[in-house]
C-alpha cells in the first residue's frame, strides 16, 4: 500500500485503454481512482478546469487515444489555425472513422487545446505535473525534436534529414531512406524507400501502411510492399499522402536482426532511469507493435551486445531523459545497427509508455510512474 496525500487527475479519454490501465495501477496500490477530464469536454469548453482540478492534485496529460470524434475535432480545429497550410495541402473530408487525419492539422489542434487559457491558468504552484506541455509539443514535432537533440550532441539518423518535396527530383537522395509525417505517431504514414538502378532505370521497393479504401486514404495495420519503376510517384495512396501531409525524410539505416526479422527498442524512461524495454521485431523496416509485429527476446539482445555497447546505450537514454527534466516519463525508440556496434535515437515519444503486460522490477509502467511521482510530490 502506498500512502498518498494528493488526488490524481487525468486529462484524457474516459474508457480509453491508457486511462483504464492507469486507473488499474492506482487500484493496485490501494489509491483512489483519478478523476478524468475528457478531451471532448475541453473541446466543447464545457468544463471549468480550475474548479475540476482539486488543490494539490497530481495531473497527467494522456494521449486522446483512438477516439475518432476527438481526433477529428482536433484536426478540424488545427486546420482553422493553419490558414496557409490549409490552402497549400489537400485536406480529407473526414466523413467516417478510419479516414486519414493529416498529422499537421491534428498537431496544431492538439497544441491549440493545450494552449487554451484555461489550461495555461493551471500553472498553479500547488499542482504536480507528470508531464510537461512544452515537452509534449516538442516531442510530437519530429523536426524540432531532432534539432533539439542534435544541438545536445545526440546521435540520430536525422543528422542528414531534410524536408521532402514530392515535386523535386530526389534521385540524388539516399538509396535507402524513410519518409515520415512530421507530426505523426504510432507508425502513421511511413514509407520506407529502397532504390536500385536496373537497365538504366531506377526501380523502387516501398514499404508502407498507407492504402486506399473506396478512393479514400487510410492508415492500415498491414504493411504493403510495392515494387516498380518510379513507384513512389505512381502509387495512388502514397500520392494522396504526399499531397495532404508535411513530410520529413531521413536515411534508412539497416537494423540489427533477431530470429523473426529486424528489430529496434522502445525504452521507457521514468525519473531519468531506464526501466521498461520492449524489443519490436518485424519482417519489414516498420517495427511498431500495433502493426501486427511481435515482441522479441530482450535477453537475447543483451547477450549479443557487449557490456561496453550496452553501457553506451544506457548513457544515451539517460542523456536524452535529462534534456526533458520536467517530464517524469517518455518513450525512446532506439535503433541498433546491423553490425551491432552502433545505435541511434529514432524518436522520443511523449505518450510512449503504453506497454501492457511488461514488468520491470515487478511493476508495470503506470505503477512505476505513480510511485515515482509520489516521491517527487
Amino acid at each position: 500500500m502506498v500512502k498518498a496525500t494528493r488526488p490524481f487527475v487525468i486529462i484524457g479519454t474516459p474508457g480509453d485503454r491508457r486511462v483504464t490501465l492507469f486507473q488499474e495501477a492506482l487500484a493496485g496500490l490501494d489509491l483512489p481512482p483519478a478523476s478524468v477530464i475528457a478531451y471532448a469536454d475541453l473541446l466543447e469548453n464545457c468544463v471549468d478546469l480550475d474548479a475540476a482540478i482539486p488543490r494539490d492534485a497530481i495531473v497527467r496529460i494522456e494521449s486522446p487515444g483512438k477516439d475518432w470524434a476527438v481526433n477529428r475535432a482536433l484536426a478540424l480545429r488545427g486546420k482553422e489555425r493553419c490558414y496557409s497550410l490549409s490552402t497549400e495541402l489537400d485536406f480529407p473530408s473526414l466523413d467516417q472513422a478510419g479516414d486519414y487525419i493529416p498529422s499537421w492539422a491534428w498537431y496544431r489542434g492538439f497544441c491549440t487545446m493545450l494552449e487554451h487559457p484555461q489550461v495555461l491558468q493551471l500553472r498553479r504552484s500547488d499542482l504536480v505535473w507528470m508531464n510537461h506541455i512544452p515537452d509534449i509539443r516538442l516531442m510530437f514535432d519530429k523536426d524540432a525534436c531532432s534539432k533539439y537533440l542534435l544541438k545536445h550532441h545526440m546521435t540520430l539518423p536525422r543528422s542528414s534529414a531534410k524536408s521532402f518535396d514530392p515535386n523535386e527530383n530526389d534521385t540524388i537522395w539516399f538509396a535507402r531512406y524513410m519518409l515520415k509525417a512530421r507530426y505523426g505517431s504510432s507508425g502513421t504514414g511511413i514509407v520506407a524507400v529502397q532504390k536500385a538502378e536496373r537497365r538504366g532505370q531506377i526501380e523502387e521497393r516501398l514499404h508502407t501502411t498507407l492504402a486506399l479504401k473506396e478512393d479514400k486514404l487510410i492508415n492500415t495495420r498491414h504493411i504493403r510492399q510495392i515494387m516498380g519503376i518510379n513507384a513512389l510517384h505512381t502509387d495512388v495512396a502514397i500520392q494522396h499522402w504526399l499531397q495532404c501531409e508535411l513530410i520529413t525524410s531521413e536515411p534508412w539505416i539497416p537494423k540489427a536482426t533477431l530470429p523473426g526479422g529486424v528489430f529496434d527498442l522502445r525504452i521507457v524512461m521514468i525519473a531519468g532511469r531506464m526501466r521498461h524495454i520492449v524489443v519490436r521485431v518485424s519482417k519489414s523496416p516498420i517495427t511498431n507493435l500495433h502493426l501486427l509485429n511481435t515482441r522479441g527476446d530482450f535477453e537475447e539482445v543483451r547477450r549479443r551486445l557487449s557490456d561496453a555497447a550496452w553501457h553506451r546505450i544506457e548513457e544515451t537514454c539517460e542523456q536524452v531523459a535529462a534534456l526533458f527534466p520536467n517530464s517524469l516519463y517518455m518513450g525512446i525508440d532506439l535503433l541498433i545497427t546491423a553490425t551491432w556496434n552502433k545505435h541511434y535515437v529514432l524518436e522520443v515519444n511523449a505518450f510512449g509508455d503504453l506497454l501492457p503486460n511488461l514488468l520491470h522490477e515487478g511493476e508495470d509502467t503506470y505503477t512505476a510512474e505513480i510511485r515515482e511521482i509520489l516521491k517527487r510530490a
